[in-house]
């Protein structure tokens, strides 16, 4: 049943239980013939802002993510898909780090499955979630969510005296992001803050495995000098996290952050910790208009405390980042090239302990032909240094000399018929190697 109107747009659903797929979060499963029933509102707030709603959502038709084997020490991030958390997303998207990824919103249950013999459900059902998105006249752009996912559990296969007969695996948890961003003046200038909250009712059982509260957020700015010609972007951020301490000790261990390191003398691995805080911040300068030279300068920091994935992406803490690139392009080139650019790069990473990670160069060329096709082509040479994470909590450990290859060929961005072919390969001085080559169409 549909009802519309003028400014808004109601939709009913009724699911059979032979519809219910747990597929990206959010699909929910039905046994034993239950029945189902959710809505989705759209409503206009003006020309430009438009609040959504959707109250026990259907996943099931949404795209399942590939099949992986993951042998890594890292998680793996799977792109959007679905609808609702995919409009407007841009919204509550900001330079600098990812303080928001909307996969963790009915995400697949963290908590331990050791006494039960049941499947773990797909994902963590979604009771209501509802974002509000738009840009006023006065050049601000606002985008909210917020979102509430109901407790999974499985049953026990032998219900001890101090167990209850379904183990949960995920809690009740509630999720809040904002962002607003303003426009300044009319040269494109833009400053913007965001914060993201989530909160979890944890029993027992979860408390020891996943943080109660977690908080981050931070300002951001893109100022853009001389009639656009150079741009000062920057970023400066927290994350506050809190909960039981075996849920911060396992936090402490993990990929992110790797406290547990015997010769780190700058981090130390903390038991009793029920807290982690971190801050984060970077800067760059650029001339990224006008011909013949552009180039870059960029510095960044992240304190081993930094933490975000209960809400968005992190891959790594405790890191200094220092970056520069220099770029000669030609335009409006006659014969073939319609453009043409040529240009050098170079980068380094410190922990905070004053370990080198990394450092490399690199040249790079890319053109763009008379026909609109593309073309791309990196070389990068990566020095001898030390990495903290190899070894996986581990000491130590040297990484060689290595060389990388990159080379790519896309047809015209205009035309009905999208392809890219790339190649990659990797030779370091051990004699490890790698080459991947990837090709996509689109219809």
């Amino acid at each position: 049943m549909d009802h519309t109107a003028a400014l808004g747009d109601l939709r009913l659903r009724g699911l059979r239980p032979q519809q219910a797929v747990a597929q990206q979060g959010g699909a929910g499963g039905f046994e034993n013939g239950e029945a189902r029933f959710g809505a989705d509102l759209k409503l206009g707030l003006g020309p430009n802002v438009t609040v959504d709603a959707t109250f026990n959502p259907d996943f099931g038709q949404v795209e399942a993510d590939p099949a992986e084997v993951n042998l890594t020490a890292f998680e793996t991030f799977f792109a959007e898909r679905r609808p609702f958390f995919r409009e407007g997303s841009q919204l509550l998207e900001g330079p600098g780090p990812n303080y928001f990824y909307s996969r963790r919103v009915g995400s697949l249950p963290r908590g331990a499955t050791p006494t039960s013999r049941a499947s773990a459900p797909g994902g963590a059902t979604i009771l209501g979630a509802a974002k509000l998105t738009g840009r006023v006249e006065s050049g601000l752009s606002v985008g909210a969510l917020a979102a509430v996912t109901a407790e999974e559990t499985i049953p026990l296969d032998v219900p001890g005296p101090d167990t209850l007969p379904n183990q949960p695996v995920s809690p009740t948890t509630a999720f809040a992001v904002g962002r607003v961003q303003q426009e300044i003046g009319r040269g494109g200038s833009t400053a913007g803050f965001m914060v993201t909250g989530i909160q979890r009712d944890l029993d027992a059982s979860l408390a020891p495995v996943l943080p109660r509260t977690a908080i981050a957020g931070g300002g951001d700015w893109n100022l853009r000098l001389g009639r656009g010609t150079y741009e000062i972007k920057g970023y400066a951020g927290f994350s506050h996290v809190a909960g039981d301490s075996a849920a911060l000790d396992r936090l402490q261990r993990s990929s992110v952050h790797f406290y547990q390191r015997p010769d780190a003398d700058h981090v130390a691995l903390d038991p009793s910790r029920t807290s982690l805080t971190g801050l984060t911040g970077g800067l760059s300068f650029a001339k990224v208009a006008g011909a013949p030279w552009l180039w870059e300068v960029s510095a960044g920091t992240t304190t081993p405390g930094f933490e975000l994935n209960d809400a968005g992406i992190l891959r790594r803490a405790d890191e200094h980042r220092l970056s520069g690139s220099l770029t000669h392009r030609r335009l409006g080139l006659g014969g073939a090239a319609r453009q043409f650019s040529l240009g050098a790069f170079a980068q380094a990473g410190w922990n905070h302990g004053g370990v080198r990670r990394s450092t490399s160069v690199g040249l790079f060329g890319n053109a763009v032909w008379k026909n609109f096709w593309r073309t791309y082509g990196q070389v990068q040479l990566h020095t001898p240094a030390l990495s903290d994470d190899l070894t996986r909590g581990g000491p130590l450990m040297g990484t060689p000399r290595a060389i990388s290859v990159d080379l790519g060929l896309s047809g015209s961005h205009a035309a009905p018929t999208l392809w890219s072919l790339n190649a990659s390969s990797y030779f370091d001085e051990f004699g490890g190697w790698s080459t991947s080559i990837n090709a996509t169409v689109s219809l």
